[in-house]
């Protein structure tokens, strides 16, 4: 017999979705410093995964995601459009669109999905009383190509999968993010809300005093039914999450570690065995040269010393381009 197919408006799985496009607001509009972006929700739909992977556009990306472990997950994420070749130019700091979606880019769009995907679990595990769940996005097929993303995925094997539409606007050209989930997934966030109530079934004792019926007209016994009256859940009003508009503010406490580099030298074992006061090291980098001005571990800036009150200082001549920063991820 085939199973019923998963209630898409059930009350606790509605409040767990709702949670994405906030925080994809927040994330998004966070790294669009200059830009526009207007987030919004469409109907959630049960699609079967082959039908809709060979209508994707040429614009988009697709990545498989998992998070746990307490709060098993798994699903495709997936955003494609115009908006989405907006919101890579935005995120170059490029006025324009970018032309197409580049394996460049790869790498750039997978960590700003995969803080979307924290943000949503992050809350999610609150929501639930959980500790906040690890996300990973894998990228075992070519993202690129989104649609056979998801027909690699586990969606293709497992019937119609869930689609939680969530449409956008970067400086007014149109995007899509979506979550693609399996109705055993959206099963988990509905029964691992506290405020879920597993069906009753009815008491043994009622079907017991149940009366039995006679024998039909045909001279057989009839099987006793049993009866019961059905429960259900008393739920209130609840009111949709406020999207807050996007704020600098909301990395104020992100750490960033700032490093000036002098140069480098690699060294065996042996000649590091053999350091003593007094001895030299010859570095990679000539007198003269430009300073490397480090955060987070990437390059950022160059520039050269001076002193500041008898302390040594740097000072900035040149800021390296969200391009040459994108050709160091190679």
């Amino acid at each position: 017999m085939t199973p019923p197919a998963f209630d898409l408006g059930h009350p606790l799985y509605r409040e767990a979705i709702a949670l994405l496009a906030p925080g994809a607001q927040d994330v998004l509009g966070a790294m669009l410093i200059g830009g526009s972006l207007e987030f919004g929700a469409a109907s959630p739909q049960l699609l079967p995964v082959t039908s809709v992977a060979q209508s994707l556009s040429l614009s988009s990306i697709a990545f498989p995601f998992s998070i746990g472990p307490d709060l098993p997950l798994e699903g495709v994420v997936l955003c494609e459009g115009e908006g989405l070749l907006h919101l890579i130019g935005a995120l170059l700091g490029d006025p324009g669109p970018a032309a197409a979606i580049e394996e460049i880019h790869v790498p750039m769009l997978r960590d700003t999905l995969a803080n979307v995907l924290g943000r949503w679990s992050a809350s999610v595990s609150a929501m639930l009383g959980q500790a906040r769940q690890e996300v990973s996005l894998e990228s075992a097929a070519d993202p690129l190509m989104a649609g056979g993303v998801l027909l690699q995925s586990s969606l293709a094997r497992s019937g119609p999968a869930i689609l939680e539409h969530h449409p956008f606007l970067v400086n007014g050209a149109a995007g899509s993010l979506q979550l693609w989930l399996t109705p055993a997934a959206a099963t988990v966030l509905v029964t691992s809300h506290p405020a879920y109530t597993p069906p009753e079934t009815a008491p043994m004792d009622a079907a017991m005093s149940a009366p039995t019926p006679g024998p039909a007209p045909g001279g057989s016994p009839v099987e006793p039914i049993a009866v019961g009256r059905p429960q259900f859940q008393q739920l209130g009003e609840r009111q949709a999450p406020q999207t807050e508009p996007a704020r600098i503010d909301l990395l104020k406490d992100v750490p960033l570690t700032i490093t000036v580099e002098l140069g480098r030298q690699d060294l065996t074992i042996k000649e590091i065995l053999e350091l003593s006061p007094g001895a030299l090291i010859e570095l990679n980098r000539l007198a003269g040269e430009p300073l490397d001005l480090m955060i987070n571990g990437q390059l950022f800036a160059k520039g050269e010393v001076v002193v500041i009150d008898e302390s040594f200082g740097m000072r900035i001549t040149s800021i390296v381009s969200p391009e040459e920063r994108l050709q160091s991820l190679r």
